[in-house]
């Protein structure tokens, strides 16, 4: 039997998941092809809370973004690409999210 070494986050076998939730990804969970259902689930963890005047923005990110960022860094990614982009007031919303959004890809990958 060969030998796996496994760089990154801890994972779920079979199925190599790095995550606890997720739908589909059925040799993971089903006990037939080796899964194991009590692991990996596909109910979501639901967090509600209310939205203040002083928030700036809200992050919904997943596991390959907060595997290598942490909550600052994702954050001080987000702000600095809407610093260097952004031009004008009238300038789209949508516009500085997607440079935001591509500032924390880039630094998540490299």
């Amino acid at each position: 039997m060969r030998e796996q070494i496994l760089f990154g986050p801890h994972r779920v076998f079979p199925g190599r998941l790095s995550v606890s939730r997720t739908f589909g990804d059925i040799e993971a969970k089903r006990t037939k092809y080796l899964g194991n259902p009590k692991v990996v689930i596909a109910t979501p963890d639901i967090k509600c809370f209310k939205i203040e005047d002083n928030y700036d923005y809200i992050v919904l990110g997943c596991d390959g973004i907060y595997d290598k960022l942490s909550n600052t860094e994702v954050i001080q990614a987000g702000w600095e690409a809407a610093k260097k982009k952004f031009t004008d007031r009238g300038q789209a919303i949508h516009e500085n999210c997607g440079f935001a959004v591509e500032s924390i890809l880039k630094s998540a990958v490299y």
